[in-house]
């Protein structure tokens, strides 16, 4: 042992001390002389010695490569051998289908809330237009005293147990007030049939002449009579409509002098178009214009006589 580590001495400063240790372990037959004095031949036993321990231990790795090694060991063969495999990408194809799905839903998502949001603010609009706005109780209507179609004189109290559709107009009218006059037809006959006779007598559509120089009270009963056989038509002197009209806030332009026009009896009568929706005591209720349907108007008078036949009954039980 002494003569192997002497003999190693030339090479130990270019060695692993622990490597020398094992190659002069090993070389115990040889010629310790030869080794001591001899130092390029134990040198170069020496390299002989670690090129096949280097050896012998590659064998043993390729043989039984470490795991986390493998990877590495098939990137370096591919490499060898000129081809690369391409990189895949991670989640490339499902983050792609996953962005297009929510592109898809943000679009149709839009699309739809525009749909109705156009929708809902055309009804908001058309709810605007039809909507009668009021504040405070207008002051509209009052007494009146004229001749309805069988030549009687009545009055407003006549009628206080009742409410009252009311309309101004003129027997002579073209198209204006048998429309108008057809929808309270309307109205009355759509009461009676939803709610009953007994209901639907409980309102008084009343026809008011805006015209007494030709309507005189065989021209409105006829008239009248085209259309349903509840109503009830006035006229009177001119002074007499002409009060009643302005109670009720109702223009409608005199009749010419017969003496100083061109066309004697044949002319037309300026006038507001409206139907009143007045209280058993003569209060106003409501205006219905034009533009409203029957069956709205039907609505409003159905909602109102039920709401007030409500608060009856409840005051009658407390």
């Amino acid at each position: 042992h002494r003569a192997c580590r002497i003999a190693s001495q030339p090479i130990r400063s270019l060695t692993n001390p622990v490597t020398v240790q094992r190659f002069c372990q090993a070389s115990q037959s040889t010629d310790l002389k030869n080794l001591q004095h001899e130092p390029n031949i134990a040198a170069s036993r020496y390299r002989r010695y670690t090129t096949e321990a280097s050896k012998k231990t590659s064998e043993t790795s390729r043989a039984n490569p470490p795991k986390s090694d493998r990877n590495a060991s098939n990137a370096s063969n591919e490499g060898a051998t000129g081809y690369v495999r391409p990189l895949k990408p991670k989640g490339g194809k499902d983050m792609y289908n996953r962005a297009m799905v929510l592109l898809v839903a943000t679009i149709g998502g839009l699309l739809i809330y525009f749909y109705f949001e156009k929708d809902a603010s055309e009804r908001r609009k058309e709810a605007a237009k039809n909507a009668t706005v009021t504040y405070g109780k207008p002051k509209i209507g009052g007494p009146f005293r004229l001749l309805n179609q069988d030549g009687k004189y009545v009055t407003d109290q006549d009628f206080a147990t009742k409410y009252k559709l009311i309309y101004f107009g003129f027997t002579h009218c073209p198209d204006i007030c048998p429309e108008e006059m057809d929808k309270m037809a309307s109205v009355m006959d759509g009461m009676a049939r939803s709610k009953g006779k007994d209901f639907a007598s409980k309102v008084v559509p009343i026809f008011i002449t805006c015209d007494p120089k030709r309507d005189n009270v065989d021209q409105i009963r006829s008239y009248i009579a085209e259309f349903h056989p509840s109503f009830v038509g006035l006229t009177g002197k001119f002074n007499e409509i002409k009060a009643v009209a302005k109670a009720y806030r109702v223009y409608f332009s005199a009749p010419p002098e017969t003496e100083n026009s061109e066309d004697g009896d044949d002319y037309l009568v300026d006038h507001s178009i409206f139907v009143y929706f007045m209280e058993p005591d003569g209060s106003f209720i409501d205006v219905f214009g034009k533009n409203k349907r029957p069956e709205e108007i039907l609505k409003a008078v159905v909602d109102k006589i039920e709401k007030d036949d409500k608060n009856i009954a409840e005051a009658s039980a407390s």
